[in-house]
């Protein structure tokens, strides 16, 4: 009688922990996601083959300055960036052939100088739901600098359509496993 009584009480439980496990695995498949950091534009912050997780179904109002999100291009089918937000709805871009100025912030192009003829400065104001972006390692970063000259993109910034989550958490390497928190600008 004990015995039947055991395995009816290790039944429920294993039935309640399954189900548990099943909601909690719902949970964090809608709104987690597992993403590995490619290339070292981001370098010092994450370098190549870190691990993190990504919130997912990130609010536009929750987006901001200094957060490290990662995107995929309308052009690009699986390419995954990862890059720092510098510039949100509303900033003023300033741009000449030579540099381009974000928020206050001054980004060197004589890497490009040439591609863009540009005799004047041009503003821009970035849209509503948009977001200019780049590498911490400014140096071997593809980012909201270089968009504009690649020609299936014309435009600087990035859609918000287009990200895929915010980096929120570390995994690997071992040392750096934690809430990412990051620098602000």
């Amino acid at each position: 009688m004990v015995g039947k009584y055991r395995l009816g009480i290790q039944i429920v439980i294993l039935i309640i922990c399954s189900f548990i496990g099943f909601k909690l695995s719902h949970f964090l498949n809608q709104n987690y996601q597992v993403s590995v950091v490619v290339g070292e534009s981001m370098a010092p912050s994450f370098s190549s083959g870190n691990i993190v997780v990504l919130k997912k179904n990130v609010e536009k109002i929750s987006l901001d300055l200094g957060d490290v999100i990662v995107f995929r291009r309308e052009f690009s089918d699986k390419k995954r960036f990862t890059k720092r937000i510098v510039g949100i709805p509303g900033t003023k871009v300033e741009r000449s052939d030579s540099y381009i100025k974000v928020g206050g912030r001054t980004y060197d192009l004589s890497f490009q100088r040439g591609r863009l003829d540009v005799k004047d400065v041009l503003y821009e104001i970035i849209p509503e739901a948009s977001y200019f972006v780049v590498g911490d390692n400014l140096n071997k970063s593809y980012d909201s600098r270089h968009f504009q000259y690649d020609r299936s993109i014309g435009r600087n910034y990035i859609y918000f359509r287009e990200i895929d989550g915010v980096v929120s958490f570390i995994l690997w390497p071992f040392w750096k496993v934690g809430w990412k928190e990051m620098d602000r600008l």
